[in-house]
């Protein structure tokens, strides 16, 4: 038999055997988390995993847990995060960044929509590996028609040498000799 789960009620926990007493408090925490995340200071909807994992968050007015009370809901929050889809977790600079793409700000998308030249995204996959798209083209292709583009679905290329030629071709509109 499972535990009823909502306001009130009692949640188990997908690591060391706890028990939540008060799962309202998972929906306060990750309101802080949804504050700080959206106070980015380039609105690139992320944080990092240590400054989350530490509490390093926006709590306005509600009172914290003890720290060892508060560490094991953040990390449950990092968990059902990352469980569901809800943010990317990026190694960045040594450390993991976790991007939530729909709190990234849309006129982002409008600028690198309007530049002049390609925007290029380029991502280092965990396996070492170097992928780029040009993200202002597929931005207008998505957006075709008026439509709202909510997200970036990465279908970026391997960064090697074949692939920086073939760009260069199409750009120029020549092939080399």
């Amino acid at each position: 038999m499972s535990l009823p789960a909502g306001p009130g009620m009692v949640q188990r926990l997908d690591y060391g055997g706890f028990i939540l007493l008060r799962p309202e408090v998972l929906s306060r925490y990750a309101a802080a988390v949804v504050r700080k995340v959206r106070k980015h200071p380039q609105e690139l909807g992320c944080i990092r995993e240590d400054e989350m994992l530490a509490g390093d968050l926006d709590y306005q007015d509600f009172r914290r847990l003890p720290r060892e009370d508060e560490a094991v809901v953040l990390r449950t929050l990092l968990e059902t995060f990352i469980s569901r889809a809800w943010c990317l977790r990026q190694p960045c600079d040594g450390m993991a960044l976790l991007t939530f793409p729909q709190m990234k700000n849309p006129r982002w998308a409008d600028y690198w929509q309007q530049q002049a030249y390609a925007v290029m995204l380029v991502i280092r996959t965990s396996d070492g590996e170097i992928r780029w798209m040009d993200v202002s083209a597929y931005l207008k292709r998505e957006s075709a028609g008026g439509k709202t583009v909510r997200q970036i679905i990465f279908e970026g290329e391997r960064f090697d040498v074949m692939s920086v030629r073939r760009w260069r071709e199409k750009v120029l509109g020549q092939h080399p000799a």
